[in-house]
């Protein structure tokens, strides 16, 4: 099944305050924009390599069958599951028709399945976020505050330490 996001993500992962405070730039509000520009731009970069929805989202899943995996989606929330049957039927499935099954969808009685249709809630959720997690998008944001342009060859575009943080909370670790 496709995934794509349905809706804004809920709460941060990163306050504005908590990043000016990081970067010692919380006595002006001159660069405000760049920085929640910069926590927004380091969390996708955690999320992406940790392979992890951080903050709870909603998501739209479709394709031909139910075959969908929630892997890299935690403590997901099933919110509709409908298909269209041979005849052009809308078939709207209630709770007791389908469950996630060691980290897949599982749909019980759905026969002739086209155009399958799964909505769902998923994320660690601003209050679950692992502490390191919230160290590298904090120390990320400070990078690049210090370092508005490219920092060379000798300089690594990554601050030190922030891989190795985010290195053991790639969903994949966990399969």
């Amino acid at each position: 099944m496709n995934i794509q996001q349905a809706g804004d993500p809920i709460g941060e992962v990163l306050s504005l305050a908590d990043a000016k405070a990081h970067c010692r730039a919380q006595d002006f509000t001159d660069d405000d924009s760049l920085i929640e520009d910069y926590i927004t731009a380091a969390s996708d970069y955690v999320q992406d390599v940790c392979q992890t929805v951080l903050l709870r989202t909603p998501f739209a899943a479709t394709g031909s069958s139910f075959g969908l995996s929630f892997r890299g989606y935690p403590s997901p929330e099933i919110t509709a599951v409908s298909y269209v049957d041979s005849l052009g039927v809308t078939v709207m499935l209630d709770a007791s028709q389908y469950e996630i099954s060691d980290g897949w969808l599982t749909v019980h009685g759905a026969s002739d399945v086209s155009n399958a249709s799964v909505q769902f809630t998923a994320g660690l959720g601003a209050g679950n976020i692992p502490p390191k997690l919230i160290q590298a998008v904090r120390m990320m944001v400070a990078h690049w505050y210090a370092n508005r342009e490219a920092v060379g060859e000798t300089m690594a575009q990554i601050p030190l330490g922030v891989r190795e943080m985010v290195a053991l909370h790639r969903s994949f670790a966990f399969a």
